[in-house]
């Protein structure tokens, strides 16, 4: 697999992404830099996209700021937050994915009069060797 490039506009196999992470680890292996690389877990990713697309779908119209972070609150993690004075769901089906998508799932009031939902995700980048 030498000097062949990857197309990335179409979806990997499964096969083909350990094949890539594989030929990448191989190839950076004695550098120490490069030791500190991360990479996004593809199938954890979609899944944050998910929940964010859900939070846009089923809390927006009630005026909600939804946002997503990666590499926080903690390296490898990744987290979709939903705030706003008044939330309202609209699709429960829907939010409940969500929710069973996510690492953990968390709402609280917030001191300033707001209420914040968090999915957080865990594992969504990590080394090579992960």
């Amino acid at each position: 697999m030498e000097n062949e490039k990857f197309d990335m506009t179409n979806e990997l196999s499964d096969e083909e992404l350990d094949e890539f992470y594989k030929e990448l680890r191989d190839l950076y292996a004695e550098d120490e830099d490069c030791q500190k690389i991360s990479v996004i877990n593809p199938v954890r990713m979609k899944e944050m996209l998910f929940v964010y697309n859900v939070a846009n779908k089923i809390a927006k119209s009630s005026g909600a700021k939804i946002s997503y972070k990666v590499n926080e609150p903690f390296d490898g993690m990744g987290c979709v937050s939903v705030v706003g004075k008044k939330i309202e769901i609209n699709n429960i089906p829907m939010f409940v994915e969500a929710i069973k998508r996510a690492s953990n799932f968390e709402a609280y009031p917030k001191t300033n009069g707001t209420t914040c939902m968090t999915f957080t995700f865990h594992r969504l980048t990590g080394g090579f060797d992960e």
